[in-house]
């Protein structure tokens, strides 16, 4: 995705999901949806007139470890449903290749390692991904009439019994 516009990477992300089910919003690094002097939309913006739907990634303090340590609950096996809760398909052959490793950050004066990964290691951009996906917190449907349409009437409780209501 490198080197490509907003535009182009929409068109790339449009492509690569057209059989999943468009009213579930991605996640986006802060940054795109920031105007940073530039005349015109945000990335952000281009892409969700070209119909993705975006939260932003949460970046706030602690989100890093917070991540981190969110990847390594949901890769363990549940308790309940005997399978972990994330599982990571074989289609993610980059992910794959990447998790297994990555460096923890070192703290030079100590020599400890730190709780975080090593944010100078080049080839944490899938980690940071998949960190932005369980972490994130999804916006109110009331931001995308759509996804609100769609979750009123899924929600919609119809009973076979209105006496009983079951």
């Amino acid at each position: 995705t490198k080197g490509l516009n907003a535009q182009e990477l929409g068109l790339k992300i449009i492509e690569m999901e057209h059989d999943e089910r468009p009213d579930i919003p991605g996640v986006l690094d802060h940054d795109s949806f920031a105007a940073r002097g530039q005349m015109g939309p945000t990335n952000a913006e281009v892409m969700k007139k070209m119909g993705l739907i975006w939260r932003k990634a949460d970046k706030g303090p602690g989100s890093r470890i917070n991540g981190k340590n969110a990847i390594h609950q949901l890769l363990k096996t549940d308790f309940h449903l005997k399978k972990p809760k994330l599982v990571i398909t074989k289609n993610c052959k980059e992910l794959i290749k990447t998790l297994p490793i990555l460096p923890l950050d070192q703290d030079k004066s100590t020599g400890y390692f730190k709780e975080d990964v090593d944010t100078k290691y080049p080839h944490d951009h899938l980690y940071d991904a998949l960190r932005y996906a369980v972490t994130s917190r999804e916006v109110s449907p009331s931001e995308n009439p759509e996804t609100l349409a769609w979750r009123r009437k899924r929600q919609t409780y119809n009973p076979a019994d209105s006496v009983f209501g079951y």
